[in-house]
């Protein structure tokens, strides 16, 4: 695969192909990504509200989730490791600091994936530019997925890119890094906004603008003004004139006096009747569950957590059902698209440690990592430089052998 095994022929013909096809769209200019929002992610939903990026990222449920889940991730080590004789071993690759420190000279590689992340979690995919020199790779640019339009060609993906500057340009499908996520078809998954948060978001937006309009309102429904007798057209406008000056801004919570005559009528039901607080309440679990992101865990803690007991069986609960389907997806893309050239046989990979985020409290963690140690609790599969290393502290002299153990050890010191 590209750039490995591709002859510098066949390359060529490809690149006068696409060029001969870019040449037919370009007056097809999507500078825009908010534009091309609206176009195509930008949709309705059943309450009315247009749901997009923009629209989903100002609820609170939504922007909780999405922060959560990216700094998750953001946050784990990343480190490449080599297969050998003796096992797998942690090795000092130069793509570690495209993983762990940098992707690109303007990109922190924090920053990068919470954008990947943030992509796939709202669109569905997550994309990245591999900037290579010869075979090795230097850099790793994230594409906003709004921007990227993919074409089967001969039983691989061509990726169109129209960025917000510049012109339209292509990459072959071993020159990106594609995370895809849930339902995916060959060329694109399926996209959360689209799907199951479209009614939920949209729900979620149109009770928050009508809470903002009712406390504008000074949190008074709305009311017609009714006379014992028939008024004129200019006496109607003059009361409601009058009415608007001297109780609306500021002065809204004034007193009214009506003259003889006119009274007041309520037309809509208050916020109680409306269960307004109950309807926003359910929209954030409802957004939570799409997410996959307990309720408890973006401040929602009037129902009870049906997932254990302690920080330690939340954090173990959000890496294996949240976090997990996630990590597993980019580790795997790394593999085909970074280590490649060795086929199934390459001996180096990525792969996320999670042990920080499945620690719980210190007596959780001692017991952990007496366990793991081993000794007279049963054999080791940990050393103490490497329980150190968890911990940030320097190794020790002889840290690197396994407790030995047997059970006749055992039996001998529960004896005595």
């Amino acid at each position: 695969m590209w750039p490995f095994n591709r002859t510098t022929k066949q390359l060529e013909q490809q690149v006068i192909d696409v060029q001969h096809e870019l040449a037919n769209i370009q007056n097809w200019s999507l500078n825009d990504a908010e534009a091309f929002d609206v176009l195509t992610n930008g949709i309705t939903s059943a309450a009315g509200a247009a749901v997009n990026e923009k629209t989903a990222m100002s609820v609170g449920a939504v922007y909780a989730c999405v922060r959560l889940i990216c700094g998750a991730i953001s946050g784990l080590p990343l480190p490449i490791y080599q297969n050998t004789e003796k096992g797998r071993e942690k090795t000092d690759h130069e793509y570690t600091w495209l993983l762990n420190t940098e992707s690109h000279p303007i990109w922190l590689a924090t920053s990068f994936w919470q954008y990947i992340i943030k992509s796939k979690l709202l669109h569905g995919d997550g994309f990245a530019a591999i900037e290579r020199k010869g075979a090795q790779v230097k850099a790793l640019i994230p594409l906003d997925p709004r921007s990227v339009v993919t074409e089967k060609r001969d039983g691989y993906l061509i990726y169109w890119v129209f960025p917000n500057e510049g012109e339209p340009f292509w990459l072959h499908q071993d020159d990106v890094l594609h995370f895809s996520g849930l339902g995916f078809d060959g060329e694109r998954s399926l996209s959360p906004l689209k799907s199951a948060a479209r009614d939920a978001v949209g729900l979620a937006l149109a009770t928050s603008d009508f809470s903002s309009q009712f406390f504008l309102n000074g949190a008074r429904p709305d009311f017609a003004i009714m006379a014992d007798q028939k008024l004129t057209d200019d006496t109607i406008r003059q009361l409601r004139a009058s009415w608007i000056e001297r109780h609306s801004g500021q002065q809204r919570h004034k007193p009214a006096i009506l003259p003889q005559g006119l009274s007041v009528k309520e037309l809509s039901i208050n916020a109680e009747d409306a269960q307004l607080l109950a309807s926003r309440q359910f929209q954030v679990i409802d957004i939570s569950r799409i997410f996959g992101v307990p309720p408890f865990m973006i401040g929602e803690t009037d129902k009870t957590s049906s997932w254990g007991t302690g920080v330690e069986s939340m954090g173990i609960g959000f890496v294996k059902y949240t976090l997990k389907p996630h990590l597993d997806g980019i580790e795997k893309e790394l593999k085909r698209k970074l280590f490649r050239r060795g086929g199934p046989n390459e001996p180096y990979f990525a792969e996320y440690t999670v042990d920080g985020l499945m620690r719980g409290d210190s007596k959780a963690q001692s017991e952990y990592y007496g366990k793991a140690l081993g000794g007279s609790a049963g054999p080791g599969y940990m050393t103490v430089n490497e329980v150190r290393k968890l911990q940030n502290l320097p190794p020790v002299d002889g840290g690197e052998k396994l407790v030995e153990w047997s059970q006749k050890n055992a039996q001998t010191k529960t004896h005595e």
